[in-house]
């Protein structure tokens, strides 16, 4: 079964606007240019289920995130790591004075060390370092996810942009098409017998030629549309030609909930909440991390050194345990917990203003979406109203009677491109709504 259609108006509205239409497939036609030679340009007619893929390559927008990402996973796999070892060299260049009376006064006594160590218990410092390092990659999960699904929000908005670019540019159109020829009539009319006074024809070529303003700047706009949506998707040279209008029924058909249940499941699953809850968890975490740097350790060593002074007491090699205990750390200690305090309260702070402005943002998305199906209710009925209107000024024109039939026909296409709007902002702030939540942007 397909999820998409390409636009339709209603069935008796077909006939009525095909050359309106080839006008504008023509016009996407000549606007759209390609990038020879790019291999993962999108094949058109572009679906939106398509395009809304491209989120998941890199990009600008969440490369940082991701990049994040990573480095969390790989300080998590080292902290995770059974291999502990540290092997260092250590060499000493150094002379010492000679205690025997009339010799040399000094002698070279460096030694050269090569040490294998491994930790071999911490008194909870890999534990707390590992903890932390988990919540790090689950943070960096999140942020990518949350990142992703605005990714996607921003590509279906540049999508519609363009859908409503194309309508736009047909209403007026059609609206400069009408105004020249009502102009063309009068001026033709003036020249041969003089029907109409000079004032009446400049009257309706200024109406032209603003008419006509307005509709090279809806040309202007679809090109710029086009190039936008090439640029979210991640083209510098690749201009959108051929897009299919996706069937929005599935948020169309969606009830409003009730506020205080969304926000409910939007408190639960959101993702910056949840960050700003690890991020809480994190700081926790860190404190232990930071005074567990003042906490004993045991590991056991094998070393072997080269000296340049040989004497009995010295060993050339030495396998053992060495215990380290911290005695005192004077205002480090202090200094590093009240860091750790702060950075604790702040990030508890972080977590209440998220959830402050989590609140807001589900109020607006809430009032918009009702707002939405109420315009959208209105369209509807607007639409059947202007292509009723449309038949009647059909019928009278075939009659050979007075009729508004340019004018009702564009009037039409105005509300059919109004009634697309109305399901593009709806769809949208559903989307918006789905990312607040957690769940899939568009799965359809």
């Amino acid at each position: 079964m397909s999820y998409h259609q390409l636009i339709t108006l209603p069935e008796k509205s077909i006939s009525k606007f095909s050359c309106i239409v080839s006008n504008l497939l023509i016009g996407c036609l000549i606007v759209g240019m390609s990038t020879a030679g790019a291999d993962n340009i999108p094949q058109e007619p572009l679906h939106l289920s398509a395009v809304l893929q491209y989120a998941d390559n890199p990009n600008p927008f969440t490369r940082g995130a991701e990049l994040d990402y990573e480095a969390a996973q790989a300080d998590a796999s080292f902290h995770q790591s059974s291999n502990q070892f540290k092997f260092e060299a250590i060499i000493v260049p150094q002379t010492v004075d000679r205690a025997a009376p009339k010799t040399d006064n000094s002698l070279s006594d460096g030694y050269a060390t090569l040490r294998l160590s491994h930790p071999v218990h911490d008194f909870g410092r890999r534990k707390a370092a590992g903890a932390e390092a988990a919540v790090q990659v689950e943070m960096a999960q999140h942020q990518v996810n949350d990142l992703k699904a605005l990714k996607k929000i921003e590509i279906m908005r540049r999508y519609f942009d363009v859908l409503i670019a194309d309508l736009d540019y047909g209403v007026k159109n059609e609206k400069m098409t009408l105004a020249f020829l009502r102009y063309n009539r009068y001026q033709e009319q003036f020249d041969m017998h003089e029907a109409h006074a000079e004032v009446d024809v400049l009257d309706l070529e200024t109406i032209y030629r603003e008419k006509f303003l307005t509709r090279q700047e809806a040309s202007f706009n679809r090109r710029s549309a086009r190039r936008n949506l090439g640029l979210e998707l991640g083209f510098t040279d690749y201009v959108p030609r051929d897009l299919e209008t996706p069937d929005l029924s599935a948020y169309v058909e969606r009830e409003v909930p009730e506020f205080e249940q969304m926000l409910e499941q939007i408190l639960a699953k959101n993702f910056e909440m949840k960050h700003a809850q690890l991020n809480l968890d994190r700081a926790v975490l860190a404190a232990k991390v930071t005074d567990s740097k003042y906490q004993p350790q045991l590991d056991a060593f094998l070393e072997a050194t080269e000296w340049e002074e040989e004497t009995g007491s010295r060993n050339s090699a030495s396998v053992g345990l060495r215990f380290r205990l911290p005695l005192a750390a004077g205002k480090n200690r202090s200094r590093d917990r009240q860091m750790s305090q702060i950075e604790i309260e702040r990030a508890r702070a972080a977590l209440v203003q998220a959830e402050h402005n989590i609140r807001k943002r589900a109020f607006h998305l809430w009032k918009e979406l009702s707002l939405h199906h109420v315009n959208l209710a209105a369209s509807d009925v607007r639409l059947n109203f202007r292509d009723q209107y449309m038949d009647r000024a059909r019928t009278l024109y075939e009659l050979e009677e007075q009729s508004d039939l340019g004018d009702a026909q564009a009037e039409l296409l105005r509300a059919f491109m109004e009634n697309q709007l109305a399901q593009f902002n709806l769809a949208l702030t559903w989307s918006e709504i789905d990312a607040l939540m957690g769940n899939p942007v568009y799965p359809y």
